[in-house]
């Protein structure tokens, strides 16, 4: 973790967190620790595989009998989970810059197609109240996202009172 700059070590020998590696914890703003996850759990066995993808022209999960698209995630509730968090991850960095650059216009709605958990069309909405969304994508996602929104509904409903 050292090599990484992940841990630093202070005067007394002992280690730490250091600023990059305070983002492997998921308590933090801008936590990438599912990111990690994934690449660590999910990920890398395909990143193995890259040399023998590139000589046939098939993918690491293709060759192993599964598909390439995101269908098993259906399948494997956890997995999906991971799967969402990690792009949660990734886009709560750059949806807001996102939503106050994008100019609308006279849009009435949007569409995220492949949305996930709906991170970036929540952060857009909330910064275009005008705008109606619509959040498209497998029910391994949906389902989530829509409880998420409803817990979340109900939070500031009580916050409000």
């Amino acid at each position: 973790l050292a090599s990484l700059a992940l841990v630093v070590r202070d005067d007394s020998g002992r280690f730490g967190l250091s600023p990059g590696g305070e983002l492997l914890r998921s308590d933090v703003p801008e936590s990438l620790a599912a990111w990690a996850l994934l690449c660590g759990r999910r990920l890398w066995h395909n990143w193995a595989r890259l040399a023998e993808s590139v000589r046939s022209g098939c993918s690491a999960p293709r060759s192993r009998g599964g598909n390439d698209d995101f269908a098993h995630l259906d399948a494997d509730p956890p997995a999906a989970d991971l799967f969402h968090r990690a792009m949660t991850n990734l886009t709560q960095p750059v949806a807001a810059a996102f939503a106050a650059s994008i100019d609308l216009g006279g849009a009435l709605r949007v569409v995220d197609v492949g949305g996930g958990y709906g991170q970036l069309i929540t952060t857009l909405l909330l910064a275009h109240p005008c705008l109606h969304g619509v959040l498209f994508d497998l029910r391994h996602a949906i389902e989530p996202a829509t409880a998420r929104r409803i817990e979340t509904d109900a939070r500031s409903a009580l916050a409000r009172r």
